[in-house]
């Protein structure tokens, strides 16, 4: 069984790979987290990104940062191509990301942060996708640019170690209905069942869910399904039916209602053109 995650795209950054480099088209990525900072540049159109207490409206040019284990999610505004990058901090790098919050996730042009990243990001995409001699030294410059520049000239906000401790605590809870909705997608899975591997009551797991994410547990169960057949329709793996049942839908009548309803196509649509996965204007 396929083991993937809400952004679509399940290659892990490791120790010694830390970083990766993603060309992403109409992004819609439900309420997640991971250990990596997350920065994403809009190379066209535009894109609404939410943190743990904040909404931004992101157009061309425009970057956002999201620290390891902040909460956060990206909907497609319009058509719009991201370059999303994905780097791992390591205990070398002497730095704790986790201590502090940026004041705003957001970076415009006029920033102090802005030009640095912008420099940084693009030679980072440009010499990942050239695939040079040499490209993994500067694929570790561009990322140590990027981390100096989060941390030295995007303001900060310190966290007393109260916040984190309530911050970690829920991670860890997002962390093990996430996993275990991995394992388990294209079996039946109730309220119960999640309440029980996390060892809390279903009025908990619901109430603090829907705190992080804005989605009920079942919502949060159903947009990771449709995540997956998403993706799978995309690289073409399998029939739409085979997809359906693959991804824990019990009938194909109710994935082409769920699918049209989040995606706005019909998953053959969809199949189609990828592209074409944007809500119909006016509606958001």
């Amino acid at each position: 069984m396929q083991r993937v995650y809400f952004e679509e795209f399940c290659r892990r950054v490791t120790e010694d790979a830390p970083y990766a480099v993603f060309h992403r088209e109409n992004v819609n990525y439900v309420a997640h987290i991971h250990e990596e900072i997350e920065v994403g540049f809009v190379v066209s159109g535009s894109v609404r990104a939410s943190g743990e207490s904040c909404d931004y409206l992101l157009n061309e040019g425009d970057i956002y940062v999201f620290l390891p284990d902040e909460i956060h999610a990206l909907t497609s505004e319009s058509p719009n191509l991201l370059y999303i990058l994905r780097l791992l901090p390591k205990q070398s790098d002497r730095v704790d990301f986790s201590s502090f919050r940026p004041a705003s996730n957001c970076v415009r042009a006029g920033d102090a942060a802005y030009e640095p990243l912008r420099r940084a990001v693009l030679e980072m995409v440009d010499e990942h996708d050239r695939a040079r001699e040499g490209r993994d030294m500067v694929l570790r410059k561009c990322r140590y640019e990027i981390f100096l520049a989060i941390y030295r000239l995007m303001e900060q906000i310190p966290l007393s170690e109260e916040e984190r401790q309530r911050r970690a605590g829920r991670t860890s809870l997002l962390r093990r209905v996430n996993d275990y909705i991995a394992e388990h997608y294209d079996e039946p899975v109730s309220l119960d069942d999640l309440a029980d591997h996390c060892g809390i009551s279903k009025y908990y797991l619901s109430h603090s869910i829907k705190e992080v994410t804005g989605s009920t547990v079942l919502d949060f169960l159903m947009l990771y399904r449709l995540s997956l057949a998403r993706s799978r329709l995309r690289n073409g793996e399998g029939t739409v039916t085979e997809i359906a049942f693959d991804c824990g839908f019990n009938n194909l009548r109710s994935f082409n209602r769920m699918f049209r309803k989040y995606y706005y196509v019909t998953p053959t649509e969809y199949r189609r053109n990828p592209t074409e996965s944007l809500p119909p204007s006016g509606e958001k």
